[in-house]
């Protein structure tokens, strides 16, 4: 199916994610902050970046705003946070979805499988 970035501080939840993702059929990558999600972007630009907000060393926003100056505008992106989604959406640049924590692991599948049928080539 699809290769999907996670970027996830939270152990427990990114590998909650990565085994609700692989369930689905996709090929998972983690990244445990902002940066490590830039170099994962960097070797092998994916289908679609699952991000969590509040991060160490770079946040999800700061993330996202690097991916875009660094021309990665075509990538889907997905923001996880549990703080309210109108205190969040502003701080990005480019959020496709917002998913607020906790969330329900089928909401996500099924938000995911809509995003990334939206973005096949037609």
């Amino acid at each position: 199916m699809a290769d999907i970035l996670v970027v996830e501080d939270e152990i427990a939840i990114a590998m909650t994610l990565e085994a609700l993702l692989e369930d689905e059929g996709h090929q998972v990558r983690v990244a445990e902050q902002g940066r490590a999600g830039l170099a994962a972007i960097a070797v092998r630009v994916p289908a679609l970046v699952l991000t969590d907000t509040n991060m160490p060393e770079m946040t999800g926003p700061e993330m996202v705003s690097a991916m875009l100056d660094e021309g990665q505008r075509a990538i889907p992106v997905i923001v996880m946070s549990a703080m309210p989604e109108e205190q969040v959406r502003p701080a990005y640049r480019r959020c496709d979805a917002f998913i607020a924590k906790p969330f329900r692991l089928h909401q996500l599948a099924a938000m995911i499988r809509h995003i990334l049928a939206e973005a096949e080539p037609r």
